[in-house]
């Protein structure tokens, strides 16, 4: 794998080491440095996070970053809940948000949250997220660093949400302007819907996580799988199924390679 950080400096944040451009370095202390142009996307050290426990204004999710990451990496971070009310309406302070609202309804009972930043080294281990209610709920979240991504522009194109109830769910496809990794996200109400199948035409995907977290009927399970893209293609649709029926929610995302 090549360079993903010198001294907790992301590498695509790195212009020069001991005064030779980044440009010229092959390699450091025998590892490779990242291909022209940055290269593929790639998620390094996904930290999954599994709550059950009261939420609120008040009542803090804590969410678990990565433990390798530094100061100037680009972390993701997926949040999922069991929650039929869309509640998460303050997002944590320093995160920038990715989807415009909560994906979900009363309907899919669960909802996603998408946030990122650059880690400026005054995060500690864990970030809070909070709802304007107070309930019992079951919450499933990653968080990790990515590499070879655009920091300037790093979002190329959210997708709509699809909401369904029964045993599958097709999350709509998204036309991709740029040269990226594509993620397919959902949530399902209550921890039993796992094992999740992903489907899709044109890309093969790589498995980024799956789990769940359950409270007395107030739980949820959450999977999220990746592609890599070519600038200007469709997604296609993916075709994702649970292994019962409930309500659920899903949809894609893009992130622009540097």
């Amino acid at each position: 794998m090549p360079i993903d950080n010198i001294s907790g400096q992301a590498w695509a944040n790195i212009t020069s080491v001991s005064d030779i451009l980044d440009t010229s370095i092959a390699s450091v202390s025998g590892i490779d440095a990242p291909s022209a142009g940055g290269g593929d996307i790639s998620f390094n050290d996904i930290t999954t996070t599994t709550l059950v426990q009261t939420i609120g204004p008040s009542a803090p999710a804590n969410i678990t970053l990565p433990a390798t990451a530094g100061v100037g990496d680009w972390v993701l971070a997926m949040f999922t809940i069991d929650d039929p009310t869309s509640g998460i309406t303050q997002n944590p302070t320093g995160w920038t948000l990715i989807n415009t609202s909560a994906w979900g309804t009363a309907a899919s009972d669960a909802h996603i949250k998408l946030w990122y930043r650059e880690l400026d080294g005054s995060e500690g281990s864990t970030f809070p997220v909070y709802t304007t209610f107070n309930t019992s709920r079951g919450i499933v979240a990653w968080t990790t660093i990515v590499s070879n991504i655009d920091t300037t522009n790093p979002i190329s194109v959210v997708g709509t949400p699809a909401i369904a109830a029964g045993t599958t769910i097709t999350a709509p496809n998204v036309q991709v302007p740029d040269d990226g990794t594509f993620i397919c996200i959902n949530a399902f109400d209550g921890s039993d819907g796992e094992p999740f199948t992903f489907a899709n035409a044109s890309y093969t995907f790589t498995n980024g996580g799956e789990d769940d977290a359950s409270t007395g009927g107030s739980g949820v399970s959450s999977a999220w799988k990746y592609a890599t893209i070519t600038g200007g293609s469709q997604t296609n649709t993916t075709l994702i199924t649970a292994q019962v029926s409930d309500g659920k929610v899903a949809g894609h995302f893009a992130l622009k390679r540097a």
